[in-house]
């Protein structure tokens, strides 16, 4: 049964000077424990209160419509929409403030329940919950798609199950240090699937924990790494051929960033040039300095050029190796 509506009364300086029975048993206090007090004994001491700004209102006259944060008498924090209106006397004054308080947490609770259910159904990665002893409190479609348990199957399970048995103590590592109330992030592991198929995958986790504080579970999210594997692989790959078939015809590249005057070659470029990598200083001098000095404005213009216009460059030039022989570039 839903809590009465708690109306009560209080002073335009802050003091409680009426208290209803709904009041009473929605906060828990009786009327000779709260009249004479501040009404801020209602509001968690941490949390900025708005009855300051409801009060300075009701006293120009204008009813208040609010949502506020108060707290039972035995601790407990009630999420509350207010209505309150002056009181005013016999001669038309506003002497106090009205206030009706209707307990909404309910109903807080159970939007915030729907918003947090709507994101982890729409979120691609696994996100599953741990109790305090490792075992799976909770299962998303992304935990479905990654490791290929239904949720009543993976709910019970040890989270330990969800890695190989080689990786079993570094796991049980990991969830001790969250469970010491430190977090740990990207975590890279493999994700052991109901089918045995061991994929690779980042773990962040989290604690979880209850009004007190205290750390009560283990949040999990769990990202599968192998789309980035395999496009590191394949850069990787690319990056080889692009070197061999540089070195068979003999054809540098090269990268100018004209913000910072940074200059990276590839290494044909060095092999042309005969110069070490690990003393080419990577910057527009140094890549100019190989130029033949004839040559080296005429190059430096045209580079200036290309990257103001901007125009493709397209120039021959001299370059002249340590060891003094010219070659045409």
């Amino acid at each position: 049964m839903a809590a009465p509506d708690a109306a009560f009364l209080v002073a335009l300086d802050g003091a409680i000077v009426g208290w209803g029975a709904g009041a009473s048993s929605l906060f828990g206090y009786a009327p000779d424990e709260l009249i004479g007090q501040p009404v801020s004994v209602l509001v968690p001491a941490e949390e900025p209160s708005a009855f300051p700004r409801i009060l300075a209102a009701v006293a120009r006259g204008e009813p208040i419509n609010a949502t506020e944060t108060m707290t039972r008498k035995d601790g407990t924090r009630l999420e509350v929409s207010l209505a309150v209106t002056p009181a005013r006397n016999g001669g038309g004054r506003v002497t106090a403030a009205r206030a009706v308080a209707h307990d909404v947490s309910g109903k807080r609770a159970e939007d915030a329940r729907g918003r947090l259910a709507a994101i982890l159904e729409s979120i691609s990665d696994a996100v599953y919950c741990l109790d305090d002893g490792g075992v799976i409190l909770t299962w998303n479609p992304g935990a479905e798609r990654l490791y290929g348990y239904a949720p009543h199957e993976a709910v019970g399970l040890p989270g330990v199950s969800l890695v190989p048995p080689s990786h079993h103590e570094e796991a049980r590592m990991a969830f001790e240090c969250v469970l010491a109330g430190e977090p740990v992030q990207l975590f890279e592991t493999e994700a052991r699937r109901k089918d045995g198929v061991l994929v690779p995958a980042s773990l962040n986790l989290w604690p979880v924990r209850d009004r007190t504080g205290e750390v009560v579970g283990i949040s999990v999210i769990a990202h599968d790494l192998t789309e980035e594997r395999l496009v590191l692989a394949a850069l990787a790959e690319s990056e080889v051929r692009q070197r061999e078939s540089e070195s068979l015809v003999h054809l540098g590249r090269w990268v100018w960033d004209v913000g910072t005057g940074a200059v990276q070659w590839s290494e044909e470029m060095h092999r042309i040039h005969g110069l070490d990598p690990a003393v080419f200083a990577g910057t527009i001098d140094a890549h100019l300095e190989p130029v033949h000095p004839d040559d080296r404005e005429r190059v430096r213009a045209a580079m200036t050029a290309a990257v103001t216009v901007p125009q493709p460059l397209e120039i021959g030039y001299r370059v002249v190796s340590p060891d003094g022989r010219v070659r045409h570039l």
